[in-house]
């Protein structure tokens, strides 16, 4: 791949160096970038992940002719999708034909199927867990003819490690992609390391806090894949602390389900999504433009997960097997006061993932001083984390108890853990290891 790269970018260098004489720094930057980025490896992610093995089945199975991984788009969904691709269009990024871009989620529709604006990049990266939705968006930029022409390249990652060197990417466009990172700290900082000073984040979200699921005690957008689904004010407290916000919109691809089912004509989906464009704490969807902060560099990462069901998660009380969707699947207890899940793990972040439902009831999650009840109601069942920063550096001993307690709407007391997370940062002098 290198010494294609070489060729086709080495006429632009030449015309260039014709038209202003000697090639500028810019221009030799840009060729040095892409020879780095070319020698990338990709990481495989690892084969006992369930839920990234369960996603990669799904795109094969897209793949082969089977079921769709996404309903296709109707009514207000479409509406939604349109109007996104409206805001992204006018998000105010710099010039991109001598730009680096990265799209991060990239599935497999090829490098920016829904943001056709990144197309005039000088080169393309696309990176997703599945190896299967990779090869596919390969084969849809190979076939096709895009402003970036030849000059892509496709990788595989979980999030906490990106196969890209330092300082190499202008703009990334993680869309419809952070809710699916365990590790959002360890994400964001990886973001910020394989971007250029000054560079620029896109990001698309869900808003968990949307105005009229949280009016009624519940979150917008949960489900089996969304593992770190975030309300608007939580992501960009996260963000933050590597990225400073520059733009921010709304749109809602749901207002309430009862409220949605109403939505009849076109004209009526394509007003009622943009309700709240300008009050993205209170839309269901999110459109956001970020600029790297560089005054505050990032460290790497290790990242260790332990499913509910591993053997270094010690079991207190009575808990079995519970299937949650597909072959996912984590330990449920009925909700007995004090069965509790524990193990000790090494990090400055420590996460629990548990599962919401319309049985669930509340769990309290313990790390260091940190203590938090968690409400595990809701109407359909899905994924809600418990993120906890700024621990000290060392062992932690990270425990879920159940409380016998649930919300009145709930229709039993139980407790269900899928994974439990530790995440260090490394010290400079570490990161290497």
């Amino acid at each position: 791949m290198r010494w294609l790269l070489r060729a086709l970018l080495r006429p632009v260098f030449d015309r260039l160096e014709a038209r202003v004489g000697p090639v500028d720094r810019r221009v030799t930057d840009l060729e040095a970038r892409v020879e780095r980025i070319d020698a990338a490896a990709p990481v495989q992610p690892s084969s006992d992940d369930v839920l990234g093995q369960w996603i990669d089945d799904r795109f094969r199975c897209e793949l082969a002719g089977g079921a769709t991984f996404y309903e296709p788009l109707a009514g207000l969904l479409e509406a939604a999708h349109e109007y996104r691709m409206e805001l992204l269009g006018g998000l105010a990024l710099p010039p991109l034909d001598d730009a680096v871009c990265l799209d991060y989620g990239v599935g497999s529709w090829g490098f920016a199927a829904v943001y056709p604006r990144l197309h005039g990049c000088r080169f393309a990266i696309g990176i997703d867990i599945s190896s299967a939705a990779i090869a596919e968006s390969e084969r849809v930029s190979a076939a096709g003819v895009y402003p970036y022409g030849d000059r892509f390249q496709y990788l595989t990652s979980r999030g906490e490690s990106l196969p890209l060197p330092d300082g190499t990417v202008d703009v990334v466009f993680s869309g419809e992609s952070i809710e699916h990172v365990d590790a959002t700290v360890a994400f964001v900082d990886e973001l910020h390391r394989v971007m250029r000073p000054g560079g620029h984040l896109v990001v698309t979200t869900p808003n968990a806090d949307a105005e009229l699921y949280r009016r009624r005690g519940e979150r917008y957008c949960v489900g089996p894949e969304h593992t770190a689904l975030m309300g608007y004010d939580e992501l960009v407290a996260l963000l933050s602390e590597r990225f400073a916000l520059v733009e921010a919109y709304g749109y809602c691809a749901s207002r309430y389900p009862d409220i949605d089912a109403m939505v009849g004509t076109t004209d009526d989906a394509r007003a009622a999504v943009r309700t709240h464009t300008a009050r993205p704490d209170l839309a269901s969807n999110l459109v956001c433009l970020f600029r790297r902060r560089d005054d505050r560099p990032a460290p790497r990462h290790r990242v260790r997960s332990f499913d509910a069901t591993a053997p270094e998660v010690r079991r207190f009380g009575r808990w079995s097997t519970a299937t949650l969707s597909g072959p996912l699947a984590g330990l449920l207890t009925e909700g007995a006061v004090g069965d509790c899940l524990e193990v000790e793990c090494e990090g400055t972040t420590a996460i629990a993932i548990l599962w919401a439902q319309p049985w669930g009831g509340r769990a309290v999650v313990e790390v260091g001083a940190h203590r938090e009840e968690v409400d595990l109601y809701e109407p359909v069942g899905g994924f809600r984390r418990v993120l906890v920063t700024g621990l000290e550096p060392g062992v932690h001993r990270l425990r879920v108890t159940a409380t016998g307690t649930a919300d009145p709407r709930s229709a039993a007391t139980q407790v269900i853990v899928f994974r439990l997370i530790a995440d260090l940062a490394l010290a400079s002098d570490a990161q290497g290891a």
